[in-house]
């Protein structure tokens, strides 16, 4: 779409501006044209050279909407309907619930909360010590409050949105006012998610009043630049270097991955991670057309059946809904009393992938149905590895490549299994960022950091280095690193030496689980050292935990036992922690 100038219109652009203007708009959509009116609205008459503090007072009632996100989706969610407020002529200020002090709720006019749940029904990091304010005695009255609650989550889970759930229930406890009904979305919200948008911004047209432009706060304007390249707008990051870093004896497949950055349009820090888009293997994708009779040449909507099954249907991770789905289908009783029963179906989905499915319970399927049982792909999440103080071009990803044995045959990964193998060094990978700001780095280079982690749970600690070494911080450094074997599984070995001869890393304890008869672990680690992990959290220092969920509950165990030892009430403590913003993990 062009702009159009009229003739009673003066132009103070030259002619060289007003045309590439016109080249930008072309490729842009509406929606975008309309939050472009409203950005430049607010910021054309505005200063932008001093930071606002978040939360400004507004001359009107603002629209505040907060995220609590653990892979980005909420953060995405979130920022897209800051621009469709702003579209609207909404003033709306995006927040993180990490960086939100939860006493402002008391004076918000209409809230939007968008969170995901983590885990065994975990809120993730950044929702946590909201939803902690909230449930406790410290909680205020609501009745002023307007909300409404949008809940991610996957169905295949147990505690499925529990966040979400809990989230409404106590605000509706609290006296605020739901405006509208909780949504519990699945893995594939995109649909739900655009019809909540327009209703709750029906909504906030009610309460709020509207400016006369389309205008952003600055806080949100910040915020959206930095949405330039999103789940939906990936960014197309060459691959330089993919280098083993694992021995070929290791029973871990590990690489390390330097990808090509613009770091004045992809710009990231350390503690954050990057959503990737992954193509399924075309040979997976031929195995199952034929089990199936499918055609793979054969068209849907103008493509090939092939090329969307590499392209855009999960193949590698078994959804309950796709086994019920193929339970009613084929009618076999067996498969349907595994789905009648829900603790059967989660141990039949452990390491089966749609090829097992097929292969077990055979089962004939039109192109058409076939498509129409599948779940969308979905990106997955990998930390970065790397700091653009000292690489800024840069980024860097450690990736464990999935593989293991099955009765039918040997199983990879999708997103690693194309990184690790299928991806040569020239190819263009699809990226996003996804913000963690409840795992960053204290803004305090003084601070001291102990950081725990395990296999590749290692990657933000890598970046944390670089970045204290970058920025001269003085702080003391604590890394408590597992894994498998000494010799094959010692990730980044000769870094981590480099920063303990030159004093960087004050400390550094291993815990390799294979290496003796009785197998060892990070948590071993933290006990043995148990007088030092307290006197350092005594000291002030922030802790970070990076790992499975497995091994981040059985730190989390350990620190309590330490503490309650040493200290006070080792619930409580970590609780203090949390909410100063000294204790944070980084879990999947």
């Amino acid at each position: 779409m062009a702009a159009t100038q009229p003739d009673d219109f003066e132009n103070p652009l030259p002619t060289h501006q007003f045309e590439e203007i016109n080249r930008v708009i072309a490729d842009l959509t509406q929606p975008q044209i309309a939050w472009l009116s409203g950005y430049l609205a607010a910021t054309g008459g505005l200063p932008l050279a001093s930071e606002p503090e978040i939360n400004n007072t507004a001359t009107a009632p603002a629209l505040t909407i907060l995220y609590g996100s653990q892979t980005g989706n909420a953060h995405g969610l979130a920022a897209s309907l800051s621009q469709l407020a702003a579209a609207r002529g909404i003033n709306a200020n995006l927040i993180s619930m990490a960086d939100y002090k939860p006493r402002q709720l008391e004076k918000e006019t209409l809230v939007l909360f968008i969170v995901s749940t983590q885990g065994e029904g975990e809120p993730p990091e950044s929702a946590h010590e909201l939803l902690r304010h909230l449930n406790s005695a410290r909680a205020h009255r609501l009745e002023q409050l307007n909300y409404a609650v949008f809940g991610l989550g996957d169905s295949s889970y147990t505690h499925f949105c529990k966040t979400a759930k809990e989230f409404d229930k106590r605000l509706t406890q609290l006296g605020a006012t739901s405006v509208n009904p909780r949504v519990d979305a699945d893995i594939d919200y995109q649909p739900v998610a655009e019809q909540w948008n327009q209703q709750v911004l029906e909504q906030a047209e009610r309460f709020l009043e509207k400016q006369p432009h389309s205008v952003v706060s600055l806080d949100t304007a910040r915020k959206l630049r930095q949405q330039e390249y999103t789940r939906g707008t990936p960014y197309g990051a060459q691959l330089l270097e993919s280098r083993r870093i694992t021995s070929e004896q290791s029973t871990h497949e590990v690489h390390h991955l330097t990808l090509e950055v613009d770091p004045d349009s992809f710009q990231y820090q350390p503690g954050d991670a990057v959503g990737v888009w992954f193509e399924n293997d075309r040979l997976l994708v031929e195995r199952i057309l034929g089990l199936l009779n499918i055609d793979g040449a054969e068209k849907i909507a103008g493509e090939t059946i092939s090329e969307l099954l590499i392209r855009d249907y999960e193949l590698t991770q078994l959804h309950p809904n796709v086994v019920k789905s193929w339970a009613e289908k084929g009618g076999n009783k067996a498969l349907q009393n595994i789905v009648a029963d829900k603790n059967k179906l989660q141990a039949f989905l452990y390491g089966r992938q749609l090829i097992d499915l097929i292969l077990e319970y055979t089962l004939q399927l039109s192109s058409a149905a076939l498509i129409e049982l599948l779940h969308p792909l979905q990106p997955r999440i990998y930390s970065i590895a790397s700091s653009q103080s000292e690489y800024a071009d840069e980024l860097h990803l450690t990736l464990s490549v999935v593989r293991y044995g099955t009765k039918r045959g040997t199983r990879t990964g999708g997103a690693s299994g194309f990184m690790g193998e299928r991806l040569t060094e020239g190819d263009q990978l699809r990226i996003y960022p996804v913000s963690k700001p409840s795992f960053h780095l204290p803004p305090d280079h003084n601070q001291a950091v102990i950081m725990i982690g395990s296999g590749t749970g290692i990657a933000p600690f890598r970046a944390f280095l670089q970045q204290r070494e970058a920025v001269n911080a003085t702080g003391r450094n604590w890394l408590i690193f597992g894994n498998r074997h000494f010799k094959h599984d010692f990730l980044y070995q000769l870094e981590w030496q480099k920063y303990h001869r030159s004093g960087l890393l004050n400390r550094v304890d291993l815990a390799f689980s294979r290496d003796q008869e009785e197998k060892l672990y990070v948590q071993d680690r933290l006990l043995d050292q148990a007088g030092e992990v307290y006197e350092w959290l005594e000291s002030g220092a922030a802790l970070y935990v990076c790992g499975s969920q497995q091994m981040g509950n059985s730190i989390n165990d350990t620190l309590v036992r330490i503490i309650d030892e040493l200290g006070s009430d080792g619930l409580d403590y970590l609780e203090r922690l949390r909410s100063e913003k000294r204790y944070q993990r980084d879990l999947y």
